[in-house]
């Protein structure tokens, strides 16, 4: 599924199946993926600020350069994303109780 550059603003897919979809730069600003299955999605670039990750797959998922702020990432399956150092955090929840996260991500967020 391609939806790269889309606008999906405040959409709720919680419980979507996503997985491997083409968010590439995507706006999806406050989206409401609670549950959704984002296995291997790219969601490279996309603005994910304030969006509700909460128990999502988004393991094997691209984050690298997303905007995450105040996203809530509560119980959500971090397991071998892709992240890098040009990812916004700030305000970030739930990754205290996130599965799976990345010990280098712990780390450089002060997690641990």
């Amino acid at each position: 599924m391609i939806l790269n550059e889309a606008d999906l603003s405040g959409v709720i897919l919680n419980d979507a199946d996503l997985s491997g979809a083409d968010l590439t730069d995507a706006i999806l600003f406050g989206t409401d993926f609670s549950y959704a299955n984002l296995n291997s999605a790219n969601l490279s670039g996309s603005n994910l600020s304030g969006a509700i990750l909460n128990g999502a797959d988004l393991s094997h998922s691209n984050l690298s350069y997303a905007i995450l702020g105040g996203a809530d990432l509560s119980d959500a399956n971090l397991e071998e994303m892709i992240w890098g150092k040009k990812q916004q955090w700030e305000g970030v929840q739930g990754l205290e109780t996130a599965v799976n996260v990345p010990e280098a991500l712990k780390e450089e967020l002060g997690l641990n």
